[in-house]
């Protein structure tokens, strides 16, 4: 039963180790993801701020006999609006996900911690157990041998007296002499 239960101790041990090595490779990712992120909204930028330095710089005037002509910076500011909401979407979207994934992963550790606390109180009880049982039967031994050597000096003393009571039971049935 020890070696079942050290048995059993060693394999959540295991489980525990694994689920830490599971836990510091997401969060590994997490910070990847975020220095990824980062560094995609610092091109976005570059990439807005090198076009918005193009348009200004080109002064570049056409006439065109259209319709009411567009506003540009509208248009941008649309557009950047747009790409900034979808932005904070996939954010939400990426942080839930990693939430959720450190609370499984928390869930995991916490529920297999206390299984192995568990495991190391009944261990403890069954150490505690063993060791009383221990102690019984070697009192139980000590018992046993006491009384055996009572017992052998009883039939001792025993077996004197029927010597004696035989030798005098063989002098009493002698005839007597004479």
């Amino acid at each position: 039963m020890r070696q079942s239960v050290e048995s059993d101790i060693h394999g959540l041990r295991k489980v525990i180790d694994d689920t830490n090595v599971t836990r510091l490779q997401l969060e590994t990712e997490i910070e990847a993801l975020k220095e990824e992120l980062l560094f995609m909204k610092k091109n976005h930028e570059e990439e807005v701020n090198g076009l918005q330095a193009q348009i200004a710089s080109s002064g570049l005037t056409v006439e065109v006999d259209a319709p009411k002509s567009q506003d540009l910076a509208k248009i941008m500011a649309e557009i950047r609006a747009q790409h900034d909401e979808l932005a904070r979407k996939n954010r939400e979207e990426l942080d839930k996900y990693w939430t959720q994934l450190i609370e499984e992963s928390t869930t995991i550790v916490t529920t297999q911690s206390t299984e192995v606390e568990t495991a190391e109180m009944t261990l403890t009880e069954l150490r505690r157990t063993v060791q009383s049982l221990e102690i019984d039967l070697d009192s139980m031994r000590n018992t046993k041998i006491s009384l055996e050597n009572s017992l052998r000096e009883v039939e001792a003393r025993y077996a004197l007296q029927i010597e004696q009571l035989n030798g005098i039971l063989l002098h009493l049935e002698q005839p007597p002499a004479g």
